[in-house]
C-alpha cells in the first residue's frame, strides 16, 4: 500500500478549543456575513460578530445556569441555526454535546441520556420538550431539562450573570482526570450514535470478534485490542 503526506498547515495546540475558531473568525472578519436564517417570513443575515457575540450570550446562561466543565448536554433538535450556536456554546464552557435526534424513539432518548449522563438538555419544540420529560424525570443526573429555543440571542438563559473572562477561562482545557465524575465515559467534544442505532453494546470484549452473537457486527475499535459491538437494526 502506498501511502503519502503532506506537511500541516496549521498548528493545533493543547490550549485549542473547538469554539475558538468562531471568536477568532469574529476578530479576522468580524463584518462578513456567516449565517442566513430564517426569522419568521425573512430571511436575517448574521455577521461573524453576531454570531460569536450570540455564543457568548449562551454560554454564560450555561454558566449561570450551573453547567460545569465536563458536563453533558444533550440537544434534541433538527438541524438548524440554532443547533450549531447551542453546540459551540456548549464546547465554549468546557461541556460535551450529546445529539439526540428528533426522530428518536422515547426509549431511545432514555437510554442517550442515561448512557451519556447528561445532566442538561435543549429541545427545540414544546413537543420534543414533552417526549424528553418523561425519560428525563426518570434520571436523576438531568438537573435542567431546556425548554423550546427561541429566536433569542441567549435562548432565553440569563447571560448578564456571567462575566466574559469566565468563559474565556472555561476555555482552556483541563485534563481528562480533573473532570468530575460522570456515569459515561469520561470525554470532551461531542458524542454521537449512527442512524438508526440507540447505541446499545450488545458485548464488550477482546474476542469480540469470535463472541459477538450472529446479531451483532463489530462496529468500531476502542482502546488496546477492544471491540465493541451492537446490535442490528431491524430492517
Amino acid at each position: 500500500m502506498r501511502e503519502y503526506s503532506v506537511p500541516a498547515t496549521v498548528t493545533v495546540s493543547g490550549e485549542d478549543n473547538l469554539s475558538d475558531m468562531v471568536f477568532a473568525t469574529a476578530e479576522r472578519f468580524g463584518g462578513s456575513v456567516l449565517y442566513r436564517r430564517k426569522v419568521r417570513d425573512t430571511w436575517v443575515d448574521v455577521t461573524a460578530r453576531e454570531f460569536a457575540a450570540q455564543v457568548l450570550a449562551v454560554a454564560k446562561g450555561l454558566i449561570a445556569a450551573g453547567v460545569e466543565p465536563g458536563d453533558r448536554v444533550a440537544l434534541l433538535s433538527r438541524t438548524r441555526y440554532e443547533w450549531t450556536l447551542v453546540d459551540f456554546a456548549i464546547l465554549a464552557v468546557g461541556g460535551v454535546t450529546v445529539p439526540i435526534y428528533d426522530t428518536s424513539a422515547p426509549q431511545q432518548i432514555e437510554w442517550i441520556l442515561s448512557d451519556s449522563g447528561a445532566s442538561a438538555a435543549f429541545v427545540e419544540t414544546a413537543q420534543d420538550r414533552d417526549r424528553l420529560a418523561p425519560p428525563a424525570g426518570r434520571l436523576a443526573t438531568v438537573r435542567h431539562p431546556g425548554g423550546p429555543a427561541r429566536h433569542r440571542p441567549g435562548l432565553g438563559l440569563d447571560a448578564n450573570a456571567v462575566p466574559a473572562e469566565q468563559v474565556a477561562a472555561r476555555r482552556r482545557p483541563r485534563r481528562t482526570r480533573d473532570l468530575p465524575p460522570h456515569p459515561g465515559p469520561k470525554m470532551s467534544g461531542r458524542r454521537s450514535r449512527a442512524p438508526g442505532c440507540d447505541g446499545r453494546p450488545s458485548c464488550h470484549h477482546r474476542a469480540a470478534r469470535k463472541r459477538c452473537p450472529p446479531s451483532s457486527r463489530p462496529l468500531r475499535k476502542s482502546s488496546g485490542h477492544s471491540y465493541r459491538c451492537f446490535r442490528r437494526s431491524p430492517r
